[in-house]
């Protein structure tokens, strides 16, 4: 199978302590990478899958 490569480039503030969704998947269902830098000190990430 081709993948592709597409970049998305998104600047975000983590402003409180809550859920944030990051990514909304739509059409095809299938695996997917993503990469999450912060770009300062203190931030905490989780991953929460549903479906």
């Amino acid at each position: 199978m081709a993948r592709s490569r597409c970049i998305h480039r998104w600047r975000g503030v983590v402003d409180e302590g809550r859920l944030y969704q990051l990514v909304r998947q739509q059409g095809e269902v299938r695996e997917r990478t993503i990469e999450v830098t912060f770009h300062t000190a203190g931030a905490e990430a989780y991953a929460f899958t549903f479906g």
